[in-house]
């Protein structure tokens, strides 16, 4: 049997406002403004649970945050050996 062209694709509508939040988080974070941008991307997910992209966006900015935060602690730790020697 067999099926018709449309029942093999699924559609995905992301509602407008998960679709700003998103943007929004996107921004938030070329700003470098890490704790908006998460906050951003969280509510475009609470809106719309399937909102894969969002998902990414998210873990993207938890990268990059984390990245910065263990920058900074190394640079710490090297300036505590530089002042050592």
């Amino acid at each position: 049997m067999a099926q018709s062209e449309g029942s093999c694709r699924q559609t995905f509508f992301v509602s407008k406002a998960a679709d700003a939040f998103y943007d929004s988080g996107k921004l938030y974070h070329i700003d470098g403004q890490h704790e908006l941008a998460i906050q951003d991307y969280t509510e475009a997910i609470r809106l719309d649970p399937q909102y894969a992209i969002a998902y990414r966006g998210r873990g993207v900015v938890y990268s990059c945050w984390l990245s910065a935060q263990m920058g900074q602690k190394v640079n710490g730790d090297f300036e505590l050996i530089m002042r050592a020697l």
